[in-house]
């Protein structure tokens, strides 16, 4: 309970100082409440769940305070939002677990909404890709603090490598990465000093820690991030310099880790192999592919909306909920509620390339927008769509740049530098 309250003090005290910019504050409060998590778990509230309430209060305060611009994507985030909240009601055998699980989801589109309309600026961006780098920075620590006093997540090989002891760190640090070249783009603009030995080292800490993860769908949007920006990016002799310098790093580092990524694999890869029929996201795959061809009311509207845990443990005695974006929103919100959520995203990325026709050059600020969409889908296709410090960056970051976009004052700025 102390570890709630203290937690809590923080998060009220930038809530209180910041107030509508909260939101840009948001990186840094999202690591702290879910590395948390772990020391607070016997607590009747714990700091994810404080942090939700906190978060829920900012969006209930801009809402009723600020004015909102109306739009397609507003509207359809909204649809969306009373759609699953009636089918919840009307469905769902545990209300509040559901609308525990669906308000993760809900929270970051309304915090999509908040940044779009509030974030128009981009020394307010500065300010949230700054945070973004802070946030790593503490994500970073946590994580080596769980490897030296061996607490935490050990994912696959018991005791062999802690993530951390938030949810998701490795994915977080991954995302966290994708927006440091804007973030030492901004820093130029605005001529602010930067320690370039701090962030040379946290990127190689990350890309190590990673690497060692072995979490496949992570490694690879690794890969293929790191290739997007060497293919668009205008100075690509900056680039492959860059890189040059992180894989003399990681050569360098090799020995040291080397030992504990091989074990990691072969108890991964070689003894603990499966085949595709093997794997638990194919096989919920298959069983929702079943449920939508059947064509009935289930297949329209799904059935225990946003309890997949109850539902498998009712059905199947399964411990295990949905894992993938697809399965969660077909089984839980049927066809109709897949195809709403399809059809925002689809609208926001409609809307990332309309306004890229407004920058005559190469904007940073749009490739990281486009890498920071790809990246979210791949991630959820095999990861969830609950994870809120995963979520507030990728939605508040495009929020952001379709503000910035959309006030024509801030073009000529980027395309200058």
């Amino acid at each position: 309970m102390i570890v709630t309250l203290f937690v809590g003090f923080i998060t009220l005290f930038v809530f209180l100082r910041t107030k509508k910019n909260f939101i840009l504050f948001l990186p840094i409060i999202n690591v702290i409440s879910d590395s948390a998590i772990y020391f607070s778990s016997g607590s009747l509230l714990n700091t994810g769940d404080l942090r939700a309430i906190f978060v829920c209060a900012y969006i209930f305060h801009y809402f009723t305070n600020y004015k909102i611009k109306t739009s397609v994507i507003n509207s359809t985030i909204i649809l969306f939002f009373l759609y699953c909240i009636l089918n919840i009601l009307l469905q769902s055998s545990n209300i509040s677990y559901s609308l525990q699980y669906s308000f993760k989801i809900f929270i970051t589109l309304f915090l999509f909404i908040i940044a779009k309309n509030h974030i128009n600026s981009l020394s307010q961006l500065s300010i949230f890709c700054t945070n973004i780098f802070i946030a790593l920075l503490i994500q970073l620590c946590v994580t080596i603090f769980s490897n030296i006093f061996k607490i935490g997540d050990s994912q696959y090989l018991k005791d062999s490598f802690y993530e951390g002891t938030g949810g998701a760190p490795v994915v977080i640090i991954l995302f966290s990465l994708i927006t440091i070249p804007l973030f030492l783009f901004l820093k130029q603009i605005y001529s602010e000093k930067i320690n370039k030995k701090i962030i040379i080292s946290a990127v190689v800490i990350s890309i190590v820690i990673i690497l060692i993860s072995m979490r496949r769908t992570t490694i690879a949007s690794l890969l293929v991030t790191i290739l997007f920006f060497a293919l668009t990016h205008n100075n690509k002799k900056a680039v492959l310099k860059y890189i040059t310098l992180m894989l003399t790093f990681l050569v360098a580092l090799f020995p040291f880790f080397a030992k504990k990524l091989y074990d990691i694999y072969e108890f991964r890869f070689v003894k603990h192999s499966k085949t595709l029929d093997q794997e638990g996201r194919y096989k919920e795959t298959q069983m929702v592919i079943k449920q939508i061809y059947n064509f009935d009311l289930k297949s329209f509207f799904g059935i225990e909306p946003f309890n997949s845990y109850g539902y498998n443990m009712a059905q199947f005695h399964i411990d295990r909920q949905f894992h993938t974006f697809h399965t969660i929103l077909l089984h839980g919100v049927g066809i109709i509620g897949f195809t709403i959520y399809i059809a925002l995203f689809t609208m926001i990325f409609i809307k990332i390339r309309l306004l890229r026709k407004k920058c005559k050059n190469y904007s940073l600020l749009y490739i990281t927008s486009l890498i920071l969409f790809f990246a979210y889908i791949v991630q959820i296709i095999s990861f969830g769509i609950e994870i809120i410090s995963l979520n507030s960056i990728v939605f508040i970051f495009i929020g952001a740049y379709i503000g910035i976009t959309e006030n024509d004052n801030n073009l000529n700025l980027i395309e200058q530098n």
